[in-house]
């Protein structure tokens, strides 16, 4: 194994590391899509106060309280993946799902930008992420888990404060 690293002088590492990274490209580095991600140890699948927290963080949001709020409630029992910090009143709509509508229209969704969490939202949530589309967060998907890894959550106890 030594020999191996006394093969490797400065410049010879310099030279790979320049080479390695226009492989990557602007674009690549610069890509905000869910294809970016890399797997960490606190995708959980479950969608609470602190994947929100995260959330409005990526998005710059004034408000980083952990709560989606003016949400239909005729969404809540559809879509159990949802847990803390929803607030299931009026349907009028989330600065934070409306910014990630927004985001999502960049790539060519078409989304109306209303704020609330529904079966649109939801199915084309999916196929950003690569997922098989449905129009609810139950049962065995994997979007929320691809979701926080994108977001960087790694530590359960790592919190926004």
């Amino acid at each position: 194994m030594s020999q191996n690293i006394t093969r490797l002088t400065r410049r010879s590492l310099l030279t790979k590391a320049a080479i390695s990274v226009p492989a990557l490209g602007i674009a690549g580095a610069l890509a905000a899509t869910p294809t970016a991600a890399s797997a960490n140890a606190f995708a959980d699948g479950w969608w609470g106060s602190q994947t929100t927290l995260y959330l409005q963080r990526y998005y710059g949001l004034p408000i980083q309280d952990g709560i989606i709020s003016g949400q239909d409630p005729s969404q809540q029992a559809v879509n159990p993946r949802l847990t803390s910090g929803w607030e299931w009143s009026d349907g009028s709509g989330s600065a934070t799902i409306r910014a990630l509508q927004s985001h999502m229209n960049q790539w060519g969704y078409g989304l109306a930008v209303d704020g609330v969490i529904g079966s649109n939202t939801i199915w084309y949530l999916h196929k950003w992420f690569g997922e098989s589309p449905y129009s609810t967060l139950s049962g065995q998907t994997n979007l929320i888990a691809r979701l926080q890894s994108w977001l960087g959550m790694v530590d359960p106890y790592d919190r926004i404060s």
